[in-house]
């Protein structure tokens, strides 16, 4: 977990201490603007199924779903970019279908930390109040339980 955290500390101060490079032609410096965004939300239920199992049976573990809360800073080295590192929060239950004997319903605590890349177009004659946008973002995933954890590579793409 420390490791984590020193990771995304290290990642914020590049992105705040870095100078971006600018046009040559550029008299004066232009500053970045700065985003910072709390946000709540709530994540439904995700279900993964288990390997090897009888046939006419799905054993699956299931994470329930419960609210998830977070925190994202960002910074715009051009108008229509959007440059920012996230860390979001679930904490859930998993439990067991199918699957017998029956194990303990336990806590899990859903840490996400991503890097989200975005890009806003200008498109001419589009309605002002409707801005497109292009996301990606890839990151880790790291899942605590009692009994174990783990973490993985994440992505994600999307737009709207």
């Amino acid at each position: 977990m420390k490791r984590a955290r020193a990771l995304v500390f290290s990642v914020v101060v590049l992105l705040v201490l870095c100078p971006m490079p600018g046009a040559q032609e550029q008299t004066e410096p232009k500053f970045l603007r700065f985003d910072v965004t709390p946000f709540f939300g709530y994540r439904t239920s995700m279900t993964f199924p288990v390997e090897p199992h009888v046939t006419g049976m799905t054993p699956r573990v299931v994470l329930d779903a419960s609210p998830s809360y977070g925190i994202s800073f960002g910074v715009r080295p051009r108008e229509e970019d959007l440059v920012e590192v996230r860390w979001a929060r679930q904490d859930s239950y998993l439990h067991a279908e199918d699957i017998t004997p029956q194990p303990p319903r336990q806590r899990v605590i859903l840490n996400q930390f991503h890097g989200d890349f975005s890009h806003e177009p200008y498109i001419e004659d589009w309605p002002w109040w409707a801005k497109p946008y292009i996301l990606g973002s890839v990151g880790a995933t790291h899942v605590s339980a009692t009994s174990t954890s783990f973490t993985r590579f994440s992505f994600g793409l999307g737009g709207g």
